[in-house]
C-alpha cells in the first residue's frame, strides 16, 4: 500500500504534541482578548441529508397543482 491508502502512524502527532498545541492555542487567544480583540463563537451547521440516488436520478419538481376556478 502507499501513502495514499494509509497514513503510517508514527506520522500522527503523539498526545503530547495535541495538548502542546491546544494550550498554545488556548494562550493565544485569552492574550488577543485581552489585548481587546473579540472572537465570534458559531453553532453547529447541521448537514443536509443526502439524497438517494433514485431521488438524483428522478429529481424533477413535483408538478404543480392548477388552481381551481
Amino acid at each position: 500500500m502507499t501513502d495514499i491508502h494509509a497514513r503510517p502512524f508514527f506520522d500522527s502527532p503523539s498526545r503530547r504534541e495535541k495538548e502542546l498545541a491546544q494550550q498554545e492555542l488556548a494562550a493565544d487567544i485569552a492574550a488577543f482578548q485581552k489585548t481587546g480583540g473579540r472572537v465570534q463563537v458559531l453553532g453547529n451547521t447541521p448537514m443536509k441529508k443526502g439524497k438517494s440516488r433514485r431521488q438524483v436520478i428522478e429529481g424533477r419538481l413535483p408538478a404543480k397543482k392548477e388552481k381551481a376556478a
